[in-house]
């Protein structure tokens, strides 16, 4: 039983490690995608700026799409740094029906199909 402790926490120290490693690559690709949300973007087609045809000022139109594109990504990376973190609450899952027909339907989806 004391090898088996010993392996234990030997294990949790590892996870622990890589945790930590994996929690600072995320935090390095939020600041990434900080910089992104934080920048202007102009619309460009074709190689050339879109001037906003509504503006006095001539100015470019900007581009909300990168923008959105790095919110999507920043979502991401807290959902992941939440799982790391356990912070989630576990999903109850309910389970309903035959179990027969559940092990069928995981079998069939793992069977290869012919073409």
């Amino acid at each position: 039983m004391g090898e088996y402790r010993r392996l234990a926490a030997q294990n949790d120290g590892q996870a622990a490690a890589h945790r930590a490693l994996e929690l600072l690559k995320l935090d390095e690709l939020e600041q990434d995608v900080n910089r992104v949300l934080k920048a202007a973007h102009v619309t460009v087609n074709n190689g050339k700026v879109i001037y906003d045809p509504i503006s006095d000022s001539h100015s470019p139109l900007l581009d909300d799409d990168p923008v959105l594109r790095a919110a999507v990504v920043r979502l991401r990376i807290a959902d992941r740094r939440a799982k790391l973190l356990g912070l989630d609450a576990p999903t109850k899952v309910e389970q309903s029906g035959a179990l027969e027909s559940v092990v069928r339907v995981i079998h069939l989806e793992d069977t290869p199909v012919a073409e």
